[in-house]
């Protein structure tokens, strides 16, 4: 089959009706030439989750397997990712706390005009390792950003690499359908609208054995950086906690805010988690 028949034999399935082994079967037999980026060591990840008070590392990496019930961006039913938020360099991190929240918050789900307070516990992560992560950036989808640079380097690499390849319609075709997967609105309870972006995100990472994938975040449309979904054992291998922060969000008035009320500094890191912990209180 080529990747238009497999393409085609896809969007005919009927999601809903969770066809997971028919859309594996599908889905591998594919014929990419996946584009890779090599993410160097000493780049910064963030990872938000809707509480505070914790107080182990576990608590801020990945989710347990075993409480994934419904398929995700890019994961499977009981099988689990480290979901982070990375922008450039030379980028301001607030970047990666701003995607992080628009996919977080359910404030900015219900619209400006919705009002409360939100908690949320921000971990950051540095990598001690260089990451080899799939990217999906097709041209055809955010067209129209210009303050993402990470995005817009995955492009030009996208294009390079479109011209160099013997079938490159093969790979054109790949990558816009992966593209438009990881960047399609899912509405709850249409969880199984994941099942192909997470089809394809596990057999990247578990069968090539790639450390995960990047993709634009669709609450931002492709703005300001890249999510990324890492294996578990790269989380726990390349991936060290620096700092986590408690912050609070507040939405009133079409108005929103967000501060960071305190921060604990690990002080001993073993792999039983996090020992001792430094709360300071402070603002931005």
């Amino acid at each position: 089959m080529t990747n238009k028949e497999i393409i085609k034999a896809l969007d005919e399935l009927d999601l809903s009706s969770y066809p997971y082994d028919e859309v594996k079967r599908l889905v591998s037999l594919f014929q990419p030439k996946v584009l890779r980026l090599t993410i160097t060591a000493g780049a910064i990840i963030e990872r938000i989750r809707p509480d505070v008070n914790v107080y182990e590392r576990k608590d801020v990496s990945y989710r347990p397997a075993d409480k994934n019930e419904k398929p995700q961006r890019a994961t499977l039913p009981k099988k689990t990712a480290f979901y982070g938020t990375i922008c450039h360099e030379s980028d301001p991190l607030y970047n990666n706390r701003y995607i992080a929240l628009l996919e977080a918050s359910e404030l900015l789900k219900a619209g400006k005009y919705a009002e409360g307070t939100e908690q949320y516990t921000l971990s950051r992560w540095f990598t001690n390792d260089p990451l080899r992560l799939a990217v999906f950036v097709h041209d055809t989808v955010y067209p129209d950003v210009y303050n993402n640079v990470l995005l817009d380097m995955a492009k030009r690499e996208f294009e390079r690499s479109r011209t160099s390849f013997v079938d490159a319609i093969q790979f054109d075709d790949y990558e816009k359908y992966v593209t438009e997967q990881f960047a399609k609105p899912v509405v709850p309870p249409h969880d199984y609208e994941y099942i192909i972006s997470a089809t394809i995100a596990d057999m990247l990472m578990h069968a090539n054995q790639l450390d995960g994938v990047m993709y634009p975040s669709v609450p931002s449309l492709g703005e300001f950086g890249m999510n990324v979904a890492l294996r578990k054992d790269v989380a726990d291998d390349k991936m060290v906690l620096q700092e986590v922060n408690e912050l609070e969000y507040k939405q009133k008035g079409g108005e929103g805010r967000f501060s960071f009320i305190k921060k604990a500094i690990p002080d001993e890191i073993d792999n039983h988690g996090l020992k001792k912990w430094h709360y300071m209180n402070y603002y931005e």
